[in-house]
């Protein structure tokens, strides 16, 4: 079998990369502009005292330009740290 095959690539090696190049142009016009995708606003749809919305006002306040709409958080909260006073406002605590 893996001298059939490399026989095939050997001999038609135009042709596998034809259809690498019409694969990715047709990927490349059938796909959605990035921002249309990043940009879905999934956040709207939740209600407005869960931690995940607070935290998406502070980020959206801290980089208001240049986001996306689906991005990640990851945070550790340890009860025994000190949190600074403008964030607790922030945070409404």
């Amino acid at each position: 079998m893996s001298k059939r095959f490399g026989d095939l690539i050997a001999n038609y090696w135009w042709a596998i990369i034809l259809a690498w190049v019409f694969g990715v142009a047709f990927v490349w016009a059938v796909t959605p502009e990035w921002d249309s995708v990043t940009h879905d606003g999934d956040i709207a749809y939740l209600p407005s005292d869960l931690d995940s919305v607070a935290g998406t006002r502070l980020l959206e306040q801290a980089f208001p330009t240049g986001r996306s709409k689906s991005e990640m958080v990851v945070g550790k909260a340890c009860s025994n740290s000190l949190v600074p006073a403008t964030l607790s406002k922030s945070l409404g605590k």
